[in-house]
């Protein structure tokens, strides 16, 4: 299978890569500026070059984090995605945040609940919340929103996780978590085998 992944030079598209490539994909790692030697140069905000990579993928990752002070660049990034894959058979698979997903105790999205939110990640928060609504609207191209949990960080792969739909998964010990590396793994379980499109999907231990 071939999967490009836009945003490879970051922390959770970097263990995307890492995992495609272990399974033995051809995984392309798309950066905007030139860091190794085996990645591919575009911008997600180009949708004429997101169409080019996703014309010749089965899959497009869209892994891109707009750096602290710039979450006004989440959503024309996510409408020039959405537009490059559109007119493609690409499967698209976008590594969100967990903005969206309803907290199990009150049925409150995650973004409006403050035992899961700081202020001085809200504008991250409701920038990812943005994005997801900007895929929910979308009605032609074949997306899947794969939301972290609310901990979400590099750490050990322990080859295990549960799935879940819009709901936040919380574990017996009252954390929602996942490491980045068993995310990955989950993502490529999901892009190998799709079970859900045009919808949202989550994991965490």
């Amino acid at each position: 299978m071939k999967i490009a992944v836009l945003g490879a030079a970051g922390q959770a598209g970097s263990r995307i890569v890492a995992e495609a490539r272990s399974r033995g994909h051809h995984a392309t790692a798309v950066v905007r500026r030139p860091i190794e030697s085996d990645h591919v140069i575009a911008d997600a905000s180009d949708a004429e070059a997101v169409g080019r990579l996703a014309a010749s993928h089965d899959a497009l990752v869209h892994a891109v984090r707009p750096p602290f002070g710039r979450e006004a660049l989440y959503d024309p990034i996510m409408e020039s995605v959405l537009a490059g894959v559109r007119p493609t058979d690409a499967r698209l698979y976008v590594v969100g945040g967990a903005a969206a997903l309803r907290v199990p105790d009150t049925g409150d999205l995650l973004k409006d609940d403050p035992r899961y939110t700081h202020p001085d990640w809200m504008p991250t928060i409701e920038a990812s919340y943005r994005q997801y609504l900007i895929c929910a609207a979308e009605d032609r191209a074949a997306w899947t929103y794969a939301a972290p949990p609310a901990e979400f960080e590099p750490g050990k792969k322990l080859g295990a996780y549960r799935r879940g739909s819009g709901e936040l998964l919380v574990g017996s010990d009252g954390r929602a978590r996942l490491s980045m590396e068993d995310f990955a793994l989950a993502l490529l379980d999901e892009i190998e085998t799709p079970t859900v499109s045009r919808s949202m999907i989550t994991f965490a231990y």
